[in-house]
């Protein structure tokens, strides 16, 4: 509660909302660093809006590309938009392989084996078919690791 307190209040509210999902669910694993971007923008546009969020590099594997209602059209890697043309607007890169996506009351043994089974570094969690978080694994290796062995896992080289 001290902590919550000498936060803002932006940052508190939003905290308090990921406080109330259950530590065993998709929601209470999640980051809710997103960058969502309408379709109609450029692969220029989405890499200048990325570079807004270099403080949250580790948090963003992709761009969500949401329709005008913000309901998620796809999930574009961050090698997909290093790779693909400046000019292309984002819309062309939606395609398969489609995004994994999960809902906040996910239990975390669903979201580990959709992972597994779409080889993919994240899912996203969404509401109604909009993005409100992802699960990037590593995240998820923290949540289902006790802490003393992932902090072992760490110091071997290559790990």
């Amino acid at each position: 509660a001290r902590l919550l307190e000498a936060t803002d209040a932006e940052t508190a509210t939003a905290l308090r909302s990921l406080l109330g999902f259950s530590a065993a669910s998709a929601g209470g694993v999640m980051t809710t660093v997103l960058v969502e971007l309408e379709g109609h923008l450029t692969v220029h546009e989405a890499r200048e809006r990325l570079r807004a969020e270099q403080a949250h590099a580790a948090d963003v594997d992709g761009v969500l590309v949401v329709d005008v209602d913000g309901r998620l059209l796809d999930d574009v890697s961050l090698f997909e938009l290093l790779v693909a043309d400046p000019a292309a607007h984002l819309l062309e890169l939606v395609g398969e392989p489609w995004p994994i996506t999960v809902e906040t009351t996910t239990p975390l043994d669903t979201v580990i084996d959709a992972l597994r089974d779409n080889r993919r570094s994240s899912v996203v969690v969404v509401d109604d078919g909009r993005p409100i978080g992802r699960i990037l694994a590593d995240d998820l290796l923290d949540a289902i690791t006790p802490g003393q062995r992932r902090r072992a896992l760490s110091r071997i080289p290559g790990s």
